[in-house]
């Protein structure tokens, strides 16, 4: 059989971007039995190490020679932002794994047939050999930024894109969604929104008649277990630097601590799921994280059979012309009968009220980062099987 060979460009090459190399090589013998499907790294580009283009493919030790780059600026988008004097005893200085994509010159060899400044004017060059970006630089939460700008690019040369990032879609997909159109190329996103808990296929297969109505979620797994912690008797600066050692939340942990994330992802899921009117941004939500609530709720709670969770929620309300979407995500105490109560841990879930098929909920027990790299390995293949938005 013949192989359809997908050309792979990474923006990004942390730990992510490691782990889905990792998948590719290993699942390679049966994405072509079963699809007649191969996929080819041709390009990487990272923030330390620039832009590396081989047409060829990038084979295994050059991967391996890519350096795993460290950025010690503050997290993009919250200089402004507070956290609580509890949470913040445990936070030290941010420690961004994942580089960002360059601004510098390339490291293409000009016998590729051209040569390319910056990583930007790689992707919106339509003769650049890739099909597909592979988006998985920084999360920047306040503008989805450097994402956004290699996703336009991506999208107006007419490549596909499958992202990790969730800030780009959160804030820009109205603007993606229409490069897309113009140009036909596709956009995916499910590694941006709970690893491989699988979202899209809600809309693809799950609910093919009728709409989505609602949703509730615990939609991060850093909040979650420090909650879980918290729940036990753990103080909130003790359960907090407990994730950190883990590495289970970040050095710099304002983005979950103060519900940004959970936010960015509730702002995607109500687009995909709930069909709003207008597609909404993260300025819409009704925004409350841990940093809002009393220190000792989780224990109370849990001493009263209940359990205190970050919950995002999304309904539909109204009909026809008249008809809204709301969003919110807050700290909220569950009985125990709810079924998001005894999602623990780092778990995360995902609760859908359809029009015909009432209830359904999706848990994921454990997410980590090659669950992030499968989730990309799904969109790839949704891709090659037609599916896009």
């Amino acid at each position: 059989m013949e192989l359809r060979r997908r050309r792979l460009v990474l923006a990004g090459y942390g730990a992510v971007g490691r782990a889905l190399t990792a998948l590719l090589a290993q699942a390679h013998d049966e994405l072509a039995q079963r699809y007649g499907l191969a996929f080819d790294v041709t390009a990487v580009a990272t923030r330390r190490s620039g832009l590396l283009v081989t047409p060829d493919g990038v084979g295994p030790d050059m991967l391996a020679a890519i350096p795993q780059g460290r950025d010690t600026s503050r997290t993009p988008g919250l200089a402004q932002t507070t956290v609580s004097p509890d949470l913040a005893q445990a936070a030290a200085p941010p420690d961004l794994a994942q580089a960002a994509a360059p601004p510098g010159p390339t490291r293409a060899a000009a016998s590729h047939g051209g040569t390319w400044p910056d990583l930007r004017s790689f992707l919106a060059d339509p003769a650049a050999p890739y099909d597909v970006l592979v988006e998985i630089t920084t999360q920047s939460p306040a503008d989805g930024e450097p994402a956004a700008t290699h996703l336009r690019a991506a999208l107006g040369s007419g490549h596909d894109v499958v992202t990790a990032n969730k800030g780009p879609i959160a804030w820009h997909e109205a603007d993606l969604r229409r490069i897309a159109a113009t140009t036909g190329a596709r956009l995916r996103y499910e590694a941006a929104l709970m690893d491989c808990l699988p979202a899209h296929p809600i809309r693809e297969s799950i609910v093919p008649v009728g709409r989505v109505v609602a949703f509730a979620g615990i939609v991060n797994a850093t909040t979650n277990g420090i909650l879980s912690a918290m729940a036990v008797g753990r103080g909130a600066a003790e359960a907090l630097a407990e994730a950190q050692r883990s590495g289970q939340a970040e050095a710099d942990p304002r983005n979950d601590i103060e519900g940004h994330d959970a936010a960015l992802k509730s702002t995607v899921l109500a687009n995909l799921l709930l069909d709003p009117p207008e597609l909404l941004t993260p300025a819409s939500v009704d925004r409350r994280g841990l940093d809002t609530m009393p220190e000792g709720w989780p224990a109370e709670a849990a001493a009263r059979g209940a359990r205190v969770r970050l919950v995002a929620r999304g309904e539909s309300r109204g009909e026809g012309p008249t008809r809204t979407v709301h969003v919110r995500v807050a700290p909220e105490e569950l009985p125990a009968d709810d079924s998001l109560a005894a999602v623990g841990g780092t778990a995360m879930a995902l609760r859908i009220e359809s029009e015909y098929g009432g209830k359904l909920q999706l848990t994921l027990l454990a997410g980590p980062v090659q669950s992030t790299a499968y989730a990309i390995l799904m969109d790839l293949v949704a891709l090659e099987r037609g599916a896009g938005r």
